[in-house]
């Protein structure tokens, strides 16, 4: 941006510059043209006055008003070009300085609003470092979680196999029997190969005995 800024600047200088070179060329034209003015002035003046040498004397009076005649038109005359020359050299000037102070007041307004962005992409790049850092410590801390969890569940497979090898153990015994009611228990039957448990209720009835247990004698 500096660069472009830069770049901008030396262009409107440059064409500053050369606005400014044509200007002096169009005076030093003006000066040329009246310096020649003024010469031709002179020589008509000089002309005049051999004139008025050789003129009698009877006429001298005459010719001497019409010299200062002649004299006064072409001093007004320069006057006047010179005058016109100032005026339009002036106006060009101003011009030029309205110029520059615009082009500088751009500028700085430019410069202002590159310092602007630039503090903006300073913070945006603190702001996004800082996601990175919390990001860093949340793909941390879900690492370390997955390590717990996983450890978790190992104990918990590890836990359930354990409780369904009991499970398994216990099933090869468990007791099918009919519930037979003698007065105020209900007593099961137990096959002939389960001679080695008992199984009775605390109930006074049959939907009355869910709290039961299975006794190994």
């Amino acid at each position: 941006m500096e660069q472009k800024f830069q770049k901008l600047f030396e262009n409107k200088f440059k064409q500053l510059k050369e606005e400014n070179d044509i200007c002096l060329k169009q005076k030093d034209e003006k000066i040329n043209f009246l310096e020649e003015e003024i010469k031709k002035i002179q020589q008509t003046n000089s002309l005049n006055e051999n004139k008025i040498v050789q003129v009698n004397d009877d006429n001298c009076d005459y010719k001497k008003e019409i010299i200062e005649e002649i004299e006064q038109k072409f001093q007004k005359l320069f006057e006047n070009k010179f005058e016109q020359f100032k005026t339009v050299n002036e106006l060009r000037l101003k011009q030029k300085d309205d110029k520059f102070t615009l082009l500088e007041s751009q500028i700085k307004k430019m410069q202002e609003k590159n310092l602007e962005n630039e503090n903006k992409i300073k913070i945006l790049i603190q702001n996004f470092q800082n996601l990175k850092e919390e990001n860093v410590q949340k793909d941390e801390k879900i690492n370390s979680l997955k390590e717990e969890v996983k450890k978790e569940l190992k104990k918990a497979n590890s836990l359930l196999e354990e409780k369904i090898n009991e499970l398994n153990n216990l099933s090869t015994n468990i007791l099918y029997a009919e519930p037979v009611r003698i007065e105020n228990e209900w007593i099961f039957n137990k096959p002939e190969h389960c001679r080695n448990y008992s199984l009775y209720s605390r109930g006074k009835n049959f939907h009355s005995f869910p709290d039961y247990k299975l006794i190994q004698n």
